[in-house]
């Protein structure tokens, strides 16, 4: 008889949360949710899971401390590799059939997707001001379409200018935002590259644009971002407070 896989899961987000979980364990897993990292540390030697979704961040401890403090406990070597350079290692019969898990998953958060904090305020405010506007994620671009229109968003963005990891190789590379200035006919000096993720700030980076980094606790990469704020509605204020020219936002 198959045993059920298991799995522990992490974030600080409840209703978020609960969404993956109910989703999870419809499809048969065994869920075990915990609201912080000290609180899954606990619980990993007891669950002994065989899978463990980490959110980055989570107060007290992130979910890259935790999971190297897992990876010491199980006697592995310190690595750095995202679940899409995972799923590119095996073969093509075994990566279709992890594509397609990622894809009904990656569905059912997107459906129920709700902005961040100040977002709806600030991408309609850039609108009035008459900024451009692209998008540029990891997940596939139906799915980006799909989360904006779930969140009321979508009318706000070109299509040609909501780049996914099917047109694009992911960031950090910084191929995507390169598309997107080409569209625009921009230099890279014009644009920002909004995120909350160290991929994001690196892509910036790599492609020689402005970076914001957005992260409610504080600024983890300081020498990869020129700015920090802890939500959008932190930059919809700053731009009201500074009514002067600023460059193309590029927002994710």
């Amino acid at each position: 008889m198959k045993s059920t896989l298991k799995i522990l899961f992490a974030d600080d987000d409840l209703k978020y949360s609960l969404v993956l979980k109910r989703f999870l364990e419809r499809e048969g897993y065994e869920v075990t949710y915990t609201g912080n990292g000290t609180m899954a540390l606990e619980q990993f030697p007891v669950v002994k899971p065989d899978l463990v979704l980490l959110d980055i961040n989570m107060p007290g401890m992130s979910g890259n401390d935790l999971c190297r403090m897992m990876r010491r406990q199980l006697g592995m070597a310190e690595g750095d590799l995202d679940i899409l350079a995972y799923v590119a290692r095996h073969n093509e019969a075994e990566a279709a059939q992890m594509n397609q898990w990622l894809w009904d998953y990656e569905v059912d958060l997107a459906e129920n997707a709700e902005p961040a904090t100040g977002a709806a305020d600030l991408v309609q405010h850039l609108h009035e001001q008459e900024r451009k506007l692209a998008i540029l994620t990891r997940n596939d671009k139906k799915l980006a379409r799909i989360t904006l229109a779930a969140i009321g968003l979508l009318d706000y963005f070109a299509d040609d200018v909501i780049i996914g990891r099917d047109e694009a190789q992911p960031k950090p590379d910084p191929a995507g935002l390169q598309l997107i200035l080409q569209h625009w006919q921009a230099a890279s000096d014009d644009a920002i590259m909004v995120g909350d993720y160290v991929y994001d700030l690196q892509a910036g980076r790599n492609a020689g644009t402005h970076t914001l980094l957005l992260h409610p606790h504080n600024n983890l990469w300081p020498d990869l971002s020129d700015g920090y704020y802890r939500d959008c509605s932190e930059i919809h204020q700053a731009l009201q407070l500074h009514a002067t020219s600023s460059p193309s936002l590029i927002h994710d």
